[in-house]
């Protein structure tokens, strides 16, 4: 139901939100007495209701009904009185069916046939997408059809001498009274919903309640701004005009056409036909041997039903038309007078295989031109959503013009590009129907604005408990370490600017620019990065990673300085200037990656847990619920991110809820809440996007078997001499299901796994057994040798922490690490990175300090370690007795590191940034606890 077009009047955008959200949202408040109600809270819920309520509109669902009938009558000159009738639905697909059959019609594929048993009524019963058509054949057998379309009936002559189709556009779906009540329910549900919601902000402090209020209201702005944004797509461009062979596309994405954003074109030079034409005379163009298929222009308006792909097509007076001849590779086409004179058009030999024929008549002439000048460029690789500008260049140097884009899918238009200066022309943007995905992207956009909104009190509330620890005595303290965080954040934000794009990282910006979702990355860090590319671009990813971890840096900061010891205080403060730089945060917090983003969101939910511990005794009931809530919501994203954190965020909110003060039943709802909530996410995220559930199970596979391919292809190459014969058989019958044994056995390495990349493709995809047969022998192989298995683990399991010497003769060669672990695409200088960073506007040279960042990059590779921090974790635990919270952090950390202990497919360091980012917190975390905190030593007896 979200963002399609309103179909209630202007009007009605705002009073019948506001009415309902008014009523709702008061009749809650008068329970508290009048005088609670904030204005400012109300309004801005009110507004942001309103917003909502305009962006999901009442849903058309009442199809007109359309029935075709046979009568049995027939042109003289027709052999017969055949009706074929088809329907075509479109970029949707269709739910119906047709009825009425019987043995007057008979089914031929998609197709229906009636030719015996007439009169006969064929109906369609059911609804139809964006863009569905009736198709009726026409050639030397076909009869007399009647179609009704909801009421109005037309009498079609189907004959035809050349077999041809007749298309006629089907309306769309009108509002019914239920569609309408539907809608009314909906919009009730919605206000009651966050009427609740704005109940609970009247309990929460000032600052607290107005951000939220602010927050939802601008996220509803935000979903509003945003709601007719689409997808770039492909660039598919055809030029009508040049007088010499058109050879070259050049783009502008917005730093200047470059060498890197242009792209050969074979070399053709349209043809073009012109004579006088009175108004009132009837001319027509006509294909041989091809069908003309007609694109509608954008910018045109309606002119009725028209034959799709006719051998021949009437021209009008005041009419651009534009058709790709298909059917044929050499065709002929010919325009042809009242008369029935024809004028042969010349069809150019050489360019493209598509044919475009672009029609223009005015009150005196008739031109028609004929072009091969075409050119597709992918999107990702070719093509972005930031291109602006457009030309295409012939030989002799140049610019070719009348350009038009066509679209090939929804919406199968053509649209004129208009000049832009310099021989350039305006990419126009191309209003497309919204993917699962892209919808997906709007929403997660409004969520994102409403965190960023968010961030604004949490950063105020550290500052001022900056201040306060200043006032108390502590100045010294509190200048060094905020010095310290922000200094070094600073310079590496500066260096890194405007990001550190990573292995994988360039996927997002392809699927956001395309519309359509890849699995292998998983499901929610291309949604998080696409919401981020549409509110601004790729600058506002590495601007939220940056100040996201440096508030995260603050906060902790500003709980450690809490201590009472001096000496803490200044281990903290040198913590903050010694240690900081020795890590990878800096740099991994400006990279564009699923695992530096996963990092930030498990270290921002470790941290609340602590915050929650601490300051939960203190709450109030609406605080306590704003919390959990928060806790909850972001252990949602951290699921979409990887599924293997949910063990690790079960541990920290389970733990916590067993230390939580309070009704026990309580406790174990809110536990329970979560559980049921991070277990459904992806399944349910899953349901939602993708409507190929056989595509999704096939990707899902593949993805389950990288995890275990590179450990038992170990085993089986080290292991040859120490495994029995059987288990050797077994294990090669079982790789060889999924990659090249033998090439994979001469590539293998514990610290990489390219060779799989190269040969999987050779065979065909994993089916359940496959993965289940691979599971099994990766058990049967650990508990068969387990001091191999150890070895191997162990080999890649060390490189991950840091590590870069030998583990029992496995040593990854020299430089490795740095490139795989912090390998930064808008670094390197090869031509198809070169191309990405003109296409998605990133500084020509990458970055404005290239050699600086090549140096942060080297520096951040050789003190790269998590073994400090995993030191801290297990003295975190050790101390459990007097660190609780921490201790609790410390345990599902290590729960973490174990699982990538027996599951790390490869060297990838940042697969750990989470412990990075907690272990480096955790002394901050441990100095500002006291074991004299209210809770949980005031718990009741008998509290788990």
């Amino acid at each position: 139901m979200f963002l399609r077009a309103h179909a209630l009047p202007r009007v009605a955008w705002l009073t019948t939100p506001v009415t309902l959200a008014a009523g709702a949202s008061v009749a809650l408040f008068v329970r508290r007495g009048w005088r609670s109600v904030r204005i400012v809270d109300l309004a801005a819920l009110v507004v942001g209701i309103a917003c909502v309520a305009a962006l999901v509109p009442p849903v058309a669902q009442h199809y007109p009904k359309v029935s075709v009938t046979a009568t049995g009558q027939k042109n003289p000159a027709s052999a017969s009185s055949e009706v074929w009738v088809g329907l075509e639905s479109g970029a949707q697909s269709f739910d119906g069916h047709w009825s009425g059959a019987g043995d007057a019609w008979e089914p031929r594929g998609q197709r229906y046939v009636s030719y015996r048993n007439q009169p006969a009524t064929l109906t369609w019963e059911g609804a139809w997408g964006e863009g569905a058509r009736l198709e009726l054949g026409r050639h030397s057998w076909s009869g007399i059809a009647r179609v009704d379309i909801g009421g109005k009936e037309q009498t079609l002559d189907l004959y035809a001498p050349v077999a041809s189709t007749l298309t006629i556009p089907l309306p769309r779906p009108s509002l019914s009274w239920k569609d309408k009540a539907l809608w009314v329910g909906f919009a009730a549900a919605v206000m009651l919903a966050v009427s609740v919601f704005g109940h609970f902000l009247r309990a929460l402090p000032v600052l607290w309640s107005g951000s939220l209020a602010i927050a939802f209201l601008m996220s509803c702005i935000t979903l509003f701004a945003v709601h007719e944004r689409s997808y770039a797509g492909d660039f598919d461009v055809v030029a009508f005009d040049s007088n010499a062979p058109v050879t070259t596309v050049e783009l502008d994405a917005g730093q200047g056409f470059a060498p890197e954003l242009n792209y050969p074109l074979k070399p053709s030079t349209p043809s073009r036909f012109e004579t006088a034409a009175s108004p009132d005379a009837a001319w027509r163009i006509e294909a041989t041997d091809s069908a003309m298929i007609g694109i509608p222009l954008a910018s045109s308006e309606p002119n009725g039903p028209e034959t799709a792909n006719d051998g021949v097509q009437p021209v009008s007076v005041g009419r651009t038309s534009i058709y790709t001849l298909e059917g044929s590779k050499t065709p002929t086409l010919a325009v042809v007078e009242p008369d029935s004179q024809k004028h042969a058009i010349a069809i150019p030999q050489s360019g493209s295989d598509k044919i475009f024929v672009l029609v223009e008549r005015d009150a005196t002439s008739l031109r028609v031109t004929v072009s091969r000048s075409f050119g597709s460029l992918a999107i990702g690789s070719d093509f972005s959503g930031d291109v602006t500008k457009a030309r295409i260049l012939a030989d002799n140097g140049r610019a070719a013009s009348k350009l038009f884009r066509i679209s090939f899918d929804a919406p199968f238009q053509a649209f004129e590009l208009q000049p832009a200066g310099n021989d350039a022309y305006a990419v126009t943007s191309i209003r497309r129907p919204d993917s699962r995905m892209f919808v997906a992207i709007k929403l997660l956009a409004a969520a994102e604005t409403f965190l960023l909104v968010m961030l604004i009190p949490v950063a105020a509330w550290t500052c001022r408990s900056l201040a306060q620890l200043a006032k108390r005595g502590r100045p010294v303290s509190v200048i060094i370490g905020t010095v310290g965080i922000v200094g070094w954040m600073g310079v590496a934000a500066l260096i890194t600017w405007p990001g550190v794009v990573g292995w994988d990282g360039t996927m997002p910006y392809v699927v956001f620019d395309a519309g359509a979702y890849d699995t292998w990355y998983g499901i929610g860090y291309p949604l998080l990065v696409g919401g981020l590319l549409l509110l601004e671009g790729p600058k506002l990813v590495t601007a939220t990673g940056v100040a996201g971890t440096m508030l995260l840096l603050l906060v902790t900061l500003t709980i450690g300085l809490g201590a009472t010891r001096r000496g803490i205080r200044a281990l903290i403060v040198t913590l903050c200037v010694a240690w900081l730089p020795l890590t990878i945060i800096p740099f991994a917090s400006a990279v564009h990656l699923r695992d530096a983003m996963n990092g930030l969101v498990m270290a921002s939910f470790a941290v609340c847990v602590f915050v929650m511990l601490m300051k939960w005794s203190r709450w109030s009931a609406s605080q306590r619920c704003v919390i959990v809530a928060a806790l909850v919501c972001n252990g949602l994203v951290a699921a979409l991110l990887r599924v293997d954190n949910i063990p690790t965020l079960g541990i920290w909110f389970a733990g916590a809820c067993l230390v939580l003060s309070g009704s026990r039943a309580r406790r174990l709802a809110m536990v329970a809440i979560a559980a049921v909530a991070w277990l459904s996410i992806t399944p349910l995220a899953e349901r939602a996007l993708f409507s190929d559930r056989t595509a999704l199970s096939a990707a899902k596979r593949m993805y389950a078997t990288t995890a275990l391919v590179n450990p038992v292809t170990g085993m089986l190459k080290i292991g040859q001499n120490r495994l029995s014969a059987s288990t050797s058989a077994q294990t090669r019958e079982v790789l060889d299901r999924l990659i090249d044994v033998d090439f994979s056995l001469a590539h293998w390495s514990p610290y990489e796994i390219v060779y799989w990349h190269q040969t999987h493709t050779e065979r065909a995809p994993p089916t359940d057994a496959d993965v289940r047969d691979l599971q099994k022998t990766y058990v049967r192989l650990a508990l068969e040798s387990p001091v191999l298995f150890i070895k191997i683990r162990l080999a890649t399991f060390a490189s991950n922490l840091g590590f870069s010497g030998s583990v029992d003769g496995l040593r990854m060669p020299s430089n490795s690490f740095e490139l795989q672990s912090f390998y930064d695409q808008l670094a390197d200088s090869g031509g198809s990175m070169k191309k990405f960073q003109w296409l998605y506007s990133f500084a020509p040279e990458g970055h404005h300090w290239i050699d600086s960042l090549r140096s942060l990059r080297h520096w951040t590779a050789m003190v790269a370690t998590h073994i400090p921090q995993l030191i801290v974790c297990l003295v975190a635990l050790a101390w459990f007795r007097r660190y609780p919270p921490c201790a609790l952090l410390a345990a599902g950390s290590v729960a973490r590191v174990c699982v990538f202990f027996l599951f790390a497919p490869a060297s990838v360091f940042l697969y750990l940034y989470d412990l990075q980012l907690i272990g480096f917190c955790l002394p901050f975390l441990m100095a500002g606890w006291t074991p004299q905190q209210e809770s949980p030593a005031t718990r009741h007896c008998g509290d788990a």
